[in-house]
């Protein structure tokens, strides 16, 4: 996505370099939200192959997963601004083309993100990473 946001830009220096920024601002988030937690036991019994997290651990994962969906809306506002001022390609508007085709897809992936950072927020712990799944694929 970032590449076509670029090259929408005309290869915009001033975009690539926000795009790193960003990007390994989410990264750096990503990190401290997973290898900082201190690992605690909970006494849940557990059916299925995932453990449950306590709530700091979870809000970790809330954080982390808030910093892709930023990623992800930065994206798409961008997308969708260059678009708007294009015009028109072969007798159709390029934001219709766009809104038919890329509104949909971030609407359904910012749905699983929503989903997924809702369930680490407010889901009890056995069940607050069962949502990832969906987010993940």
């Amino acid at each position: 996505m970032m590449a076509r946001v670029y090259a929408l830009y005309n290869q915009s220096r001033r975009v690539m370099c926000m795009f790193i920024v960003i990007g390994v601002m989410v990264v750096a988030v990503a990190c401290w939200a997973i290898f900082s937690v201190t690992h605690v036991t909970l006494n849940i019994p557990v059916i299925g192959c995932g453990d449950p997290l306590p709530s700091e651990t979870a809000t970790r994962q809330a954080i982390a997963w808030c910093g892709q969906l930023a990623y992800d809306v930065i994206v798409f506002v961008l997308t969708i601004w260059k678009t708007w001022h294009i015009g028109s390609v072969g007798g159709r508007h390029v934001i219709h083309i766009l809104l038919w085709d890329g509104a949909m897809y971030f609407g359904i992936i910012t749905a699983a993100n929503l989903g997924n950072i809702l369930t680490f927020l407010l889901a009890q712990p056995e069940l607050n990473a069962s949502a990832s799944v969906f987010a993940n694929t």
